[in-house]
């Protein structure tokens, strides 16, 4: 049985989805631009399907504002109202600060984004949305935190 088919039915509790986000960062090796790349953009497709852009936006602007808390820089005001033009801002913000912090911020973010999507619509239904979205990695990242 392949490691994808092994975690296939799994959900993740909260702690082990802010496990996930963390190795997922973390793989990145602090390269925060190449991380904001290959996570976000998969996750707002796979959610723009089902919540339009707009829902996707107030996801990302709730969970900028609870994060902002710890990191008051990731409030700065938002770039257009397309999810591209956010997506930039926030790589631009990240981008502006050492990689340790940035990191740090992005893994509050991510963790901060995912628990809002589960509370809304239920972990089993946000866990096939992030394995949908982000495949191989997300997988990668559950096998390890699960071994």
């Amino acid at each position: 049985m392949s490691k994808t088919n092994r975690s296939q039915g799994l959900s993740l509790a909260p702690s082990q989805r802010d496990a996930v986000m963390a190795l997922l960062v973390d793989r990145h090796q602090g390269d925060i631009a190449a991380c904001t790349q290959q996570l976000w953009p998969p996750l707002a497709k796979s959610l723009v399907t089902i919540i339009g852009q707009d829902g996707f936006l107030a996801l990302l602007d709730r969970s900028l504002h609870v994060a902002g808390e710890a990191f008051p820089w990731l409030l700065k005001p938002a770039l257009g109202a397309h999810i591209s033009s956010r997506l930039e801002g926030l790589q631009s913000a990240l981008a502006g600060r050492a990689a340790d912090e940035a990191t740090q911020a992005m893994v509050l973010l991510l963790s901060t984004f995912t628990e809002v999507l589960a509370t809304l619509i239920g972990t089993p239904l946000s866990t096939h949305i992030l394995r949908t979205a982000w495949g191989q990695p997300f997988e990668d990242a559950v096998q390890e935190l699960t071994k």
